[in-house]
């Protein structure tokens, strides 16, 4: 990622670190050196930009700060950043169109969830969904809000308290943020139970679906992989999500499964 700042004045070689406690602790960043490779920032070349290899270090409290070497008070501190990491669900998955390889679940049957991920994640949890609620539609909510508005009755037609609802597209994977909805109010309002914290949506698509732990409270240690014996819900929409359980501290790290089927057999 690219660093760049501006200076007044001679400025040789400049420090370059990162905090995510406003600098009570800080680290050097670690810069690339054309002829060398990757060094710490510290006494670097004043370019004015250097490519910063993102740490192992997930918070949304991280702050950058250039400084002159030679002069501790002729620095600047940039705005809050965030250093997430990543989930990636390798299986179940579902090809389009469907190859020999993404054949149903069956009720009963342990099949395997796996994943892989980017960045320290040391517990996740694990859910799903089969609730045929995966809706088209339209819906408007402004930020700091907990009030959500549809248009017209379907869209509320098959919602409870508890299910969730992602806004900004009809499809689960593309869901960065799920809200928990804590009542149905009217034909055309929901209440969320905390507040909307993305920017004013206006018209937005949006998704619903009961999300459900596979097993307990589905939080469980990261190891990639988890046996799941699969309930009795036949459904041509299930889907599967894993999450970093400290989402709601460093914003959402999560995947969501394409949808799969999961069906009934006979022996």
């Amino acid at each position: 990622v690219a660093v760049t700042w501006t200076n007044t004045g001679t400025v040789a070689t400049v420090d370059l670190h990162y905090s995510t406690d406003d600098f009570a602790t800080e680290t050097p960043l670690s810069v690339w050196e054309d002829g060398v490779g990757w060094v710490d920032a510290i006494n670097f070349n004043n370019t004015n930009t250097a490519t910063w290899r993102i740490p192992d270090d997930i918070s949304h409290t991280v702050k950058v700060r250039v400084k002159d070497y030679l002069d501790d008070d002729a620095y600047d501190i940039s705005g809050e950043l965030r250093i997430k990491g990543d989930i990636t669900i390798t299986a179940p998955i579902l090809h389009e169109p469907p190859e020999e390889n993404d054949p149903p679940w069956k009720i009963g049957q342990s099949y395997d969830i796996t994943w892989g991920w980017i960045g320290t994640i040391d517990d996740v949890k694990v859910t799903y969904a089969t609730k045929d609620g995966y809706f088209a539609g339209t819906v408007d909510v402004a930020k700091d809000s907990q009030i959500i508005t549809g248009t017209g009755t379907f869209w509320l037609a098959n919602i409870s308290a508890g299910d969730e609802i992602g806004i900004g597209s009809t499809g689960p994977p593309s869901i960065t943020k799920w809200y928990e909805i804590a009542s149905v109010d009217t034909n055309t309002q929901i209440t969320l139970t905390t507040y909307y914290k993305e920017s004013d949506a206006t018209g937005q698509s949006y998704c619903i679906a009961e999300w459900k732990p596979v097993e307990g409270d589905g939080v469980m240690s990261n190891t990639g992989a988890y046996p799941w014996t699969i309930p009795d819900e036949a459904s041509p929409n299930a889907g599967v999500r894993i999450a970093d359980v400290r989402a709601e501290e460093i914003q959402d790290v999560m995947a969501v499964s394409e949808k799969f089927h999961i069906i009934g057999y006979v022996k």
